[in-house]
């Protein structure tokens, strides 16, 4: 569990299912395999983050992508780190970065139900509503348009709060609504947007691909 030490954020007792392998709560909680001597490497952070802004218990959702991470924190904010060439880290800059810096342009304090990271962009769904940022050479980003973003944008068709999960592929995004339909959008060439073409499309479908959808 986090805890705030005269202003610096440091673990001070591990949550149920972890363990500090290596006896330095300073550098976080290890998660035990099935007792104490079978840990991952000691230094992983689980359990807990810090942030400039303060502490945080837990992050409820992660995602990888080729070389950059993100991930939603309990407090209801978007966080990556990693390769930031093409804006995919969301913070209003393309610079890398070794530490997780806040998505600029989701709603504040939201409730943050899925995260989806591809090759070189990254989606959210904040209070079921479908963000995207990065790449966008494909329309992976959905927002009608083929332009980088290094920031958050709303994808374009679905109204707020009508998406419920989002998944992202190399340059192409599919989404899941709250009436369990699927779309697709981004990169087609070889038919991953299910649409029956090989056409690339920089905004979601007017017809779903498919339809009675439990998961995306």
């Amino acid at each position: 569990m986090g805890a705030c030490v005269t202003g610096e954020c440091r673990a001070t007792a591990c949550q149920s299912g972890f363990h500090d392998c290596d006896g330095e709560l300073a550098n976080g909680c290890e998660e035990t395999l099935g007792s104490l001597d079978h840990c991952t490497a000691c230094g992983e952070m689980c359990g807990w983050d810090c942030l400039g802004t303060g502490c945080v218990d837990a992050l409820p959702l992660v995602d990888v992508g080729e070389s950059h991470a993100c991930a939603a924190t309990a407090d209801g904010r978007v966080v990556c780190w990693g390769a930031n060439f093409n804006g995919q880290l969301g913070d209003g800059t393309t610079m890398d970065r070794l530490a997780p810096v806040e998505v600029v342009g989701l709603p504040a304090g939201g409730t943050v139900s899925s995260i989806a990271v591809g090759d070189r962009h990254s989606c959210a769904v904040v209070n079921d509503t479908a963000y995207c940022w990065g790449a966008n050479t494909s329309g992976q980003l959905g927002d009608r348009s083929a332009t980088q973003r290094n920031s958050a944008v709303r994808v374009g068709r679905f109204g707020v709060g009508a998406v419920s999960a989002i998944a992202a592929g190399g340059s192409h995004t599919c989404a899941l609504t709250v009436t369990d339909r699927v779309y697709c959008w981004g990169e087609n060439g070889n038919g991953q947007l299910g649409d029956d073409t090989f056409t690339d499309h920089n905004e979601p479908p007017v017809v779903e691909v498919l339809s009675g959808a439990s998961a995306v």
